[in-house]
């Protein structure tokens, strides 16, 4: 049975962290990102991902219940409402996050690719990344200056689809391109 701790306190430091991810810089420091409401949760549980700590807020707790006991993380945190807005990116926030561990990328794998280069939008990528999910297409290959896949609007646009993608970012996207090329794959363009 899952053991919930309570914080009351903005000052915590499990607190002041959580807010931390919100900025990039402390993704990448921590190595941590943060995924929120029961969809994104379910989602990231069903591809067979444990996170880290899930908070959830007071009010709300024996909704979730079952996703909380499914997710096996050793840090459930039940926290006043209000200090849950505090720490919330949502506009409409459910009253569930988990804490996450920022995966390693993959390497190509058979069939289709997405290619991106420089898409800078977070939820222009979060989409594509849904829509090549939405076709079978599991290899999604990012140049080094797309957007952030752990930024929170690239999170709700993927819709899920994040978590099983094949993700895989490279600094040399002609050089990857031709080398496409040269094992016999057929490379299609468009702007």
């Amino acid at each position: 049975s899952t053991v919930y701790e309570f914080i009351s306190s903005k000052s915590n430091e499990k607190i002041k962290t959580v807010r931390k991810l919100a900025d990039k810089k402390y993704r990448s420091q921590y190595g941590l990102f943060v995924l929120e409401g029961h969809k994104l949760v379910y989602d990231y549980l069903r591809s067979g991902n444990r996170p880290v700590r899930m908070f959830v807020a007071d009010d709300v707790v024996e909704r979730y219940k079952p996703i909380i006991d499914s997710a096996s993380c050793a840090e459930v945190y039940v926290i006043p409402r209000d200090l849950y807005l505090h720490i919330s990116d949502e506009s409409a926030p459910q009253g569930i996050m988990a804490v996450c561990a920022i995966a390693s990328l993959g390497e190509l794998r058979d069939g289709c690719c997405v290619i991106l280069e420089s898409l800078r939008d977070a939820g222009n990528l979060g989409t594509v990344i849904r829509t090549a999910a939405a076709f079978g297409i599991e290899n999604i290959v990012l140049s080094a200056d797309c957007a952030d896949l752990y930024n929170p609007k690239t999170l709700r646009a993927t819709m899920g689809a994040l978590f099983f993608a094949n993700i895989i970012v490279e600094e040399d996207l002609l050089g990857f391109v031709d080398g496409l090329k040269a094992s016999g794959r057929r490379v299609f363009a468009a702007m």
